[in-house]
């Protein structure tokens, strides 16, 4: 049979067992799988397009089930799958279930996969290959960069990011009177801003009191405090 007559069997497979209900579903798959050949199976993995096509009306937790099962049935291919295909879905189930041969595809694809793949990659690649990330508009990748490299290597970086919660961070682990803290006196996000507060330098102290963080009760009282202490 011709490849494309092959391919057309197995969507037509996949949108029969949408139909199926939510108890029935695992079943109805697990029947069908013997039914293909694993170069199908595999051309298909591949093609994000067609996957695109056949799982329209697919909820997400079939779909996943689906990928899940094509994926184990065509575990031989794993590394030829994972290095062709552009569906973040495959990728991810390859690289969370370890079904490739080598690991240092997860280097190459820390800087070649797509956002959601190089967030995975960004807890598990090699300390070289994540320098290469820095800078990144992802969150999750800015938090796996800082928390494995560390504020020894971060710091500064950590304190100019355009993340609240990171540039607080960086502020509580900062040494008290850090130099970079006392260019910081315009910080708006009120928890960097009361952190701020106990670490800037003494003689930087009356420059916060323009910043509109003041206005806050706890805030106007943690600045209080360092005044009086005289530290």
């Amino acid at each position: 049979m011709e490849k494309k007559s092959l391919e057309r069997e197995l969507h037509n497979s996949l949108r029969e067992i949408e139909k199926a209900n939510w108890s029935e579903f695992s079943k109805a798959l697990a029947a069908i799988l013997p039914k293909h050949d694993r170069v199908t199976i595999k051309s298909f993995l591949i093609d994000s397009e067609s996957q695109n096509l056949v799982f329209g009306n697919y909820n997400e937790w079939n779909r996943r089930k689906v990928v899940e099962g094509l994926v184990l049935a065509a575990a031989d291919d794993a590394d030829d799958i994972l290095s062709k295909t552009t569906s973040d879905e495959v990728r991810l189930f390859i690289l969370n279930t370890g079904l490739y041969k080598d690991i240092s595809v997860i280097d190459t694809l820390a800087i070649d996969g797509s956002n959601a793949v190089k967030e995975f990659c960004s807890s598990h690649c090699s300390l070289n290959v994540l320098r290469q990330m820095k800078g990144s508009k992802s969150k999750s990748i800015r938090r796996n960069y800082y928390s494995r490299l560390g504020a020894v290597e971060c710091l500064d970086e950590m304190l100019d990011d355009k993340l609240a919660e990171f540039r607080q961070d960086a502020i509580h682990i900062a040494p008290f009177g850090y130099h970079k803290l006392n260019t910081m006196t315009g910080e708006i996000a009120r928890g960097p801003f009361m952190a701020l507060v106990r670490k800037i330098s003494p003689e930087y102290l009356p420059m916060l009191l323009a910043n509109r963080n003041i206005k806050n009760t706890w805030v106007a009282r943690a600045m209080q405090d360092r005044l009086d202490g005289g530290v």
